[in-house]
Order: structure tokens, then C-alpha cells, then sequence
């Protein structure tokens, strides 16, 4: 035991290091990098002296103006924390001036030379503090200014109008021969065809050859491997399953557009610029991966939480329109984003893309109208419908001659569905993980659950800090996608920057966003520790020594919440809270207490008198009111009971302390028992006495020895109405089996008084009629029928009149 002890121990002091030394090594490197980064007051003027000329310049150099908007937050934050720092330094020279008082005659020369000190810190602190609070001044007017600036700019860019659809029509209705022309110069100077020598085409068509033949083995392998492998119920054998399958179908497609696009990258490495052909090749993988994923996601039978609302119809039609979806994007990579179309004159260029234009934003719109086919994406028609409607005005947009604000439209529209299209995906995948673990499918997950000592159907230590922190990253990468996509300018992007890493004030306090996630993920991280600790010092450590049940789950229950007050302390000093305070929170919550928090109060130390004196512990059947059963959690709040019925009954603390109640299994689980017996008059009281013994005595439950407890007895308890009583009493080895035991007793009794001719009474009742009428006489007043009490039926009474 010491040894496993001391190796826990040793486990967790070096796990505390490492958080401590991170911690440490965090503000240590921020110190530094701060130290190290810090401007200086004249090097920061100089720099806002340079924007300032840049901002007057006609025409404003945005490339200048961005450098400097680099900078311009760094400044600002400087300045921020200096006149912070030098606030603070102007108040304790404030409270120097104080403790010194007013200045009299005859100060000794200590007294005034402090005094002057003081006054020469006072000026060199409100020199400092002015420059702070002008570069910050500055600092913000020019980011302001920079932004505005740029804002205009993007909007003339944006609003830039070239010729319209109809004109660029009549140009090349006019021209008809540039396209021609340009189609002979493409494909002789630019296609890449050229590039290749007879050799190397016939290396380019053998490699082809080969990783078609190649792929086929890789088919056939995947099949053999698909006919003995079902997916079953698990997600990761499904998404396994799905993976093969989709590799299998797609591996020609795949391998040979791979090994195409190697080859020609090696061949024509050496051409400047790069050749169209090798454009197209690198175009061909992401195309057909592409097409793989949404054959994955929609075709196969996976049992994800987003894909278990798709019909197997919808779904391929869906896939469908996303594949040719994905063709069009590398259509317009080819048109747009190689080298064709530097060939096409420009006329021609409009032209293309603006039929390029109209087919990509019909097939989007096809695609969201798909989606609205989806079971449970039927609520979202007011997005689909506004979704459709930018498309179309960005296609006006196109069509009218404004294509940088149709573009940046397709490109933020785009971007977005695709942010979150990825994001619903991740999420679904991580949630079905999760899930997935808490149930413990797979054999590693039962390992990591036995390991942290969590039952089965019970919740996994730490796993929901753990989602919790992924579904936050996921948000997180989100925004940023977002940000992107959307092109936020990068000095609100610093703005935002600044007050997360830097903080913010809400009147005095101080609130650094950063700080306070740093103290979250360290409270999950330390509130998991402290409940495998906790669970392992319970079942590991304590149950090797002699403490009782009740005194081990007192001590385990006890070093909980300390963990987690400890916990709460370490979380709230890494927020940067001020325990300087806690007397303020102390008097608000006495004065809570006083007013409305007494009941709670009252429970939260009756439970720590449960907890140290132990009257009732976990498993303890008690009586408490018109409660009845077994202790299932005892808290610091309430305990909870369990009653024979399967009910659960939450009791406060308060009423188990201050009143009665009453425990069959305090001190031991021995017990008592009474079996109330009565015999018909006229029985042999001895034989009765010796029957209800020997049965007693032959129970294995009973305590038949007299040094445990004392052994059965019979009392003859008094002469009943009916029967003659008696009492059999009895004390038990495990009073939770008392009633079972009863129940034994009474079988058993009955049998022997079966087999031994010893009656056992039960109430009767005889009729008596007082007059009854002759047969030919004529029918009197019928009399009444009287009712006589008649308990033994060997004993019959008569009352006057026949029967």
C-alpha cells in the first residue's frame, strides 16, 4: 500500500509541477516579451508624426498607411497600460505628500529632502501621464482615421462599374474571330503541350497505365476486405466501413490523377511560368476528393447525428448536385486562376464569366433548395429564400458591370455556407465521439473507462470539461473562418485582439478575457483531477485500511470538497481575482445569510455533522418521519433515500440532525424480530412453545448462540378473544434481511403446525334465528335476525330459540 501511495503521490506532485511551471513559464514569457518589445515614449511620437504626414499625402499610400495600422494597436495598448501604471504611481506619491502633511517651519532636512523627492517624482509621474495619455489619444484617432479611409476605398472598389453584359455581347458579336485567335495562341504558346518531349510522353502515358493498373489491385483488395467486414452499430467501424467503400470506388480516379500530376510537376518543374496542362493535373485530386467526401457523407449509411435525418433519396440527389458543384468550382479555377485567362482578350473574359456566373449561382440554388428537402431542414425557408435572393443580386450585380461587389458576394456567400457546412460536421462527428466514449463501445474506451474507475451507464469523469473545450474551439474557429471569409479589416480584427489579450475595465474592475479562459480550463482541468483523486483515494487507498465503510466515505466525501475549494481558490487567483476583497464578499454574504440563505446554511452544516459524527452513513436503512429505506448519497446539502419502492426522497441535512430518526444499522447489522402467533383454545402451550423454538433455531439467519445477541424466545404474550397469543422473538444477523427472515418463520411455522395438529383460530360468525313459523300458520311479523359474534368454531353457543 505505501508503495502504490508513494507512486500516486509522486504522479501527482510532478503533474502539479508542470501545471505550475506552464503558469509560471506563461507570465515569466510575457514579462520578457514585454520587456523585451516595449517602445519607447519618443520612438512612438516619431512613428505617429510619420502616419500623420501619411495621412495628409494626396494620394494616400494604403501599403505605408497598413504598416503603420500594424503598429498603431501596439501603441495604443502601451499607452493604456502607462497610464494605468503611472495613475497608480501619482497615488502612492499622493500618499507620500499625505503621511508627510503640510509643509511647516523648522522640518528637518530628512523631512525635506523627501518632500522634494516627492515633488520632483509628482512632476516626472504628470509629465509621463500626459505623453501616455496624447499618444493614446493619437493612437485612436488614427486607427479611426486609417479605417475610414480604407472603408471609402473599399467601397469605390466595390462600386467600380465596368461595361455591362449587353455591350460586352455586341463587342464580341462584332469581333467573332478573337476567340478563335485566342483559342491558337493558348494552346501554342501556353497549353504546356509543347513542353514534352516524345519520350517523356510515352513515360507520361506508361505512368498512367500503371496506377490505373495499380488502382484495380487496390479495388479488388478493398472488395475482399468489404465481404468480411460488417459495419455493425459502432460509428468508427461504420465510418471505417464507409472510408473503404468510398476509397474503393473512387481509387482509379484518385491514383491516377495523383501519379498525373507528380509526373508532370517533375517534368515541367523547370518552365516559368507553369503550364496550364500541370495546372489542370493539380486541379484533378482535389476535384476527385472532393467528389469522394460528399460520396462518403451522402451515399454511405453512416449513423452520424446530422446524417440520420437524410433520406437515402434526398441524399443522392443532393450528391449529385454537389459533385457537379465541384465541377463547376474547377472550371472556374481553369478559367479564371491559370494562365487561360491571361489569353482570352478581355471582352471575351467578361463574357465567359458571366455565363460562368449564372450557372454557378443557379446550381448554388439548386443545391440550397435540395437542402430544404432534408428532414428537419424545413424550418428554414426564410434562409434558404434569403440565401437565394443575394445570389440573384449578386448575379444582377455581374451582369449590370459591378464584378468586384458580385465577387467579393460570391466569396463571402460561398465561404460561409462552407464554414458552416464544416462546422455542423465537426460538431456532429466530435458530439457522436463523445457519445460514443460515454457509452464505452469500443475495447480501448472500456480500458480508459475501468482506468478512471467510471461504471457502466455512469458519466465519465472530466469528459464534459472536455467537450466543452472542443465545442469551444470549434466556435472559436468559426469566428475566424468568418473573419476571413468576410474580410474584416485587420484593425478591428487588433481591436478585438486587444481587449482579449490586454482586458478591459467596467468602471474599477479589471477584466482580462483571456485570464478568465486560462481559469476555466484550468478549473476542468484540476475538478477532473480532483474527482479521479478523489474516487481513487476512496476505492485504492482507503479500502487497504481499517476504517469502516461509513468512515472511509466521510473521509473521501471530505477531501472532495476540500479539492474543490481549493480548486475554486486556484481558478479565481489565475482570473486575477483580488482575495483582498473577500471581506466585502464575507459581510454581503452574512448579511445573505441573515436574510434568506438560513435554511441553506443550516443544511451545509448539518451535513458536515453528518460527515464527522457518521449517525447515518450510505446503505443504512432508516426511518426518518414518514421515511423509510435505504441511504443512497449522503451530500452537503441533503442526503438522499431510497425507499423500499424504488422511490428516491431527497431529505435536508437539517432534519437528520435535529430529528428523530431511526437506524436498524448503526453500530451493527444484528437485529430483532417478532412473530406474532395465536393457537385455538385447548392447545398444548408446551408443544407450541417447543415448535415456534425449533423453528427459530433452525433458521441459518437467527442467532441461536446467546453470546452475539440472545438466543430465540417465546412469550405467551395473553388469553384473546379468540386464540391464545403467543410471540416469538428473535434477533438476526443482517437486519436488512429481516423481513425475509419473518417471511421464512411464517412458512415454516404454518408447516409445523400443519404437520403437528396445532390450530390456528380465524374469526366466524353464527346466525341464530329466534322464531321460525310453522308451515301452515299464518305468517306472523317476520322477526329479526340476530347476528352473534362467534370467534371458535368447536365452541357453538345458543342463545333461547331452535336453530
Amino acid at each position: 500500500m505505501a508503495h502504490v501511495l508513494n507512486a500516486s503521490l509522486r504522479r501527482l506532485t510532478l503533474l502539479l509541477l508542470i501545471v505550475i511551471v506552464c503558469l509560471a513559464g506563461r507570465d515569466v514569457g510575457a514579462q520578457e516579451k514585454g520587456e523585451k518589445q516595449a517602445p519607447q515614449p519618443a520612438e512612438i511620437t516619431k512613428v505617429l508624426d510619420s502616419t500623420e504626414r501619411e495621412l495628409k499625402r494626396e494620394p494616400a499610400r494604403l501599403g505605408k498607411l497598413n504598416e503603420y495600422l500594424k503598429q498603431l494597436p501596439n501603441f495604443r495598448s502601451w499607452a493604456t497600460k502607462c497610464i494605468a501604471d503611472t495613475e497608480k504611481a501619482l497615488a502612492q506619491t499622493e500618499e507620500g505628500f499625505k503621511s508627510l502633511g503640510d509643509p511647516v517651519k523648522g522640518e528637518t532636512a530628512a523631512v525635506v529632502k523627501k518632500r522634494a523627492a516627492l515633488e520632483k517624482e509628482k512632476a516626472a509621474a504628470e509629465k509621463a501621464l500626459a505623453t501616455c495619455r496624447v499618444i493614446e489619444l493619437r493612437s485612436a484617432e488614427f486607427i479611426d482615421e486609417i479605417n475610414a479611409l480604407k472603408q471609402s476605398i473599399l467601397a469605390e472598389q466595390l462600386l467600380a462599374k465596368g461595361p455591362n453584359l449587353f455591350v460586352l455581347l455586341r463587342e464580341n458579336w462584332q469581333q467573332p474571330a478573337i476567340w478563335i485567335d485566342a483559342s491558337k495562341e493558348f494552346i501554342v504558346e501556353h497549353s504546356g503541350l509543347d513542353k514534352l518531349t516524345q519520350v517523356q510522353w510515352l513515360m507520361f502515358v506508361l505512368v498512367l497505365a500503371l496506377s490505373a493498373g495499380a488502382s484495380m489491385v487496390v479495388r479488388t483488395a478493398l472488395r475482399n476486405w468489404e465481404q468480411h467486414h460488417e459495419p455493425g452499430d459502432v460509428l468508427s467501424r461504420q465510418l471505417l466501413c464507409a472510408l473503404v467503400t468510398t476509397f474503393r470506388h473512387y481509387a482509379p480516379s484518385l491514383l491516377t490523377s495523383a501519379a498525373a500530376a507528380l509526373f508532370l510537376h517533375f517534368a515541367t518543374s523547370a518552365f516559368k511560368p507553369t503550364p496550364f496542362l500541370t495546372l489542370f493535373a493539380y486541379g484533378l485530386p482535389a476535384v476527385f476528393v472532393s467528389m469522394a467526401l460528399i460520396h462518403l457523407f451522402l451515399y454511405t449509411p453512416l449513423n452520424l447525428r446530422g446524417l440520420r435525418k437524410i433520406s437515402s433519396d434526398a441524399g443522392r440527389a443532393l450528391a449529385r448536385r454537389l459533385k457537379v458543384l465541384v465541377l463547376l468550382i474547377f472550371i472556374g479555377y481553369i478559367l479564371f486562376a491559370t494562365i487561360l485567362s491571361q489569353s482570352l482578350p478581355e471582352p471575351a473574359l467578361l463574357v465567359a464569366r458571366a455565363v460562368y456566373a449564372a450557372v454557378l449561382v443557379l446550381n448554388l440554388i439548386w443545391v440550397i433548395w435540395l437542402a430544404g428537402r432534408l428532414h428537419g431542414a424545413t424550418r428554414s425557408l426564410v434562409i434558404r429564400i434569403l440565401i437565394s435572393a443575394l445570389l440573384l443580386g449578386m448575379l444582377s450585380a455581374e451582369f449590370l458591370g459591378y464584378r468586384n461587389l458580385s465577387g467579393y458576394m460570391l466569396r463571402t456567400i460561398l465561404g460561409t455556407l462552407i464554414a458552416l457546412g464544416l462546422f455542423a460536421l465537426l460538431s456532429d462527428l466530435v458530439s457522436d465521439a463523445f457519445d460514443s466514449l460515454e457509452r464505452g463501445e469500443l475495447r480501448w474506451q472500456k480500458k480508459l473507462r475501468d482506468k478512471l474507475g467510471a461504471k457502466p451507464g455512469e458519466h465519465l469523469p472530466g469528459v464534459v470539461w472536455v467537450r466543452l473545450l472542443l465545442s469551444t474551439a470549434l466556435w472559436v474557429g468559426l469566428v475566424v473562418a468568418l473573419i476571413f471569409v468576410w474580410q474584416v479589416p485587420t484593425a478591428y480584427v487588433d481591436i478585438a485582439a486587444h481587449y482579449l489579450l490586454d482586458g478591459f475595465k467596467v468602471g474599477t474592475v479589471h477584466i482580462d478575457p483571456l485570464r478568465i479562459v486560462e481559469a476555466v480550463l484550468i478549473l476542468a482541468l484540476l475538478l477532473a483531477l480532483n474527482g479521479w483523486i478523489r474516487r481513487r483515494f476512496e476505492k485504492k487507498w482507503l479500502a487497504k485500511t481499517r476504517m469502516d465503510r461509513g468512515a472511509r466515505e466521510s473521509v473521501a466525501t471530505i477531501t472532495g470538497y476540500v479539492g474543490v475549494t481549493i480548486v475554486l481558490l486556484i481558478a479565481l487567483s489565475v482570473a486575477g481575482m483580488d482575495f483582498s476583497n473577500l471581506a466585502i464578499i464575507a459581510g454581503a454574504l452574512s448579511l445573505g445569510i441573515g436574510f434568506g440563505l438560513q435554511n441553506i446554511v443550516n443544511n451545509f452544516v448539518s451535513g458536515l455533522i453528518l460527515l464527522f459524527e457518521r449517525p447515518v452513513k450510505t446503505g443504512d436503512w432508516i426511518v426518518v418521519g414518514g421515511v423509510e429505506g435505504y441511504v443512497k448519497r449522503i451530500s452537503i446539502r441533503s442526503t438522499q433515500i431510497q425507499t423500499f419502492d424504488r422511490a428516491d426522497v431527497i431529505v435536508p441535512n437539517s432534519e437528520l440532525v435535529s430529528g428523530q430518526v431511526t437506524n436498524w444499522m448503526l453500530h451493527d447489522m444484528r437485529g430483532r424480530v417478532r412473530v406474532p402467533v395465536g393457537v385455538a383454545y385447548g392447545s398444548d402451550t408446551a408443544a407450541v412453545k417447543d415448535v415456534l423454538l425449533s423453528v427459530a433455531n433452525e433458521h441459518p439467519d437467527v442467532i441461536t448462540d446467546g453470546i452475539l445477541a440472545p438466543p430465540p424466545r417465546v412469550l405467551f404474550v395473553r388469553f384473546g378473544d379468540s386464540s391464545l397469543d403467543f410471540e416469538l422473538r428473535a434477533h438476526v444477523r443482517d437486519v436488512d434481511r429481516r423481513m425475509v427472515v419473518i417471511s421464512d418463520l411464517n412458512f415454516a411455522i404454518d408447516a409445523t403446525f400443519r404437520e403437528k395438529n396445532i390450530e390456528i383460530p380465524f374469526p366466524q360468525r353464527d346466525l341464530h334465528v329466534k322464531n321460525l313459523p310453522g308451515k301452515h300458520a299464518p305468517a306472523p311479523e317476520q322477526a329479526p335476525l340476530e347476528e352473534v359474534p362467534h370467534e371458535d368454531r368447536n365452541t357453538k353457543e345458543r342463545d333461547g330459540g331452535d336453530t
